[in-house]
């Protein structure tokens, strides 16, 4: 038992690192440091379609600071030795805020909830996670977010194609003179099947948990 509550801390231990080091990065913005890496200091979030485009690192850089002290604050009170630190649905409104915040913000985490739809451990928390390790996660918790995910990127899918479309036919101009070629726009094609394929993952993970629970399917 011993062994196993050692092992379980490394995760939050690790989050916690990555929090306060990002929180005290962001910080350092806040104060006029150099290095910001979005919005103005982006130079190609606009054509990226970053949701951040036009912010400054005066504007940003200090909420950033703020919710990675927060996010340190909820990775620590999830390790073994500080159970009761924290109300549990505090940690797991948080943890799941960010979570779905990092889901839309950063497509491998996307990729990553797809691959845990058919997988085992997107049914059921891992050991090591604090008071629910072991125990089966909730459907919605990991259908809406897919869900949200799947929408999302159908909508960029289908406007980047369109946009496409209109700039092989000369009525737009490109969004940039710097993104040309078959290697800045392929990738934007894979993202309609990966919306699709998120989709039906979506569905096949709702009927196989909704079986599971003695209900029928629908």
């Amino acid at each position: 038992m011993t062994t196993k509550l050692r092992r379980s801390s490394l995760p939050a231990d690790a989050a916690t690192a990555w929090a306060l080091l990002y929180a005290a990065t962001a910080a350092f913005w806040a104060l006029g440091g150099a290095g910001f890496p979005d919005g103005d200091g982006d130079s190609e979030a606009g054509d990226m379609g970053s949701l951040l485009v036009g912010t400054t690192a005066a504007g940003l850089a200090a909420p950033i600071a703020t919710a990675c002290a927060v996010a340190a604050v909820v990775a620590h009170a999830m390790t073994p030795r500080r159970e009761g630190l924290l109300p549990r649905r505090l940690i797991l409104a948080v943890g799941w805020g960010f979570t779905a915040l990092l889901i839309l913000a950063i497509p491998d985490l996307g990729g990553l909830l797809t691959h845990g739809l058919s997988r085992p451990w997107g049914e059921v928390y891992p050991r090591w996670v604090p008071r629910v390790g072991g125990t089966p996660i909730p459907t919605a918790v990991v259908v809406v977010p897919a869900a949200l995910a799947t929408i999302l990127i159908v909508t960029a899918a289908t406007s980047l194609m369109r946009f496409s479309l209109n700039v092989s036919l000369d009525r737009v101009p490109e969004a940039s003179p710097d993104i040309t070629g078959w290697g800045a726009s392929a990738p934007g094609l894979l993202w309609l099947p990966w919306g699709l394929a998120l989709a039906a993952a979506t569905y096949a993970y709702w009927r196989r948990r909704r079986a599971a629970s003695g209900r029928p399917r629908g």
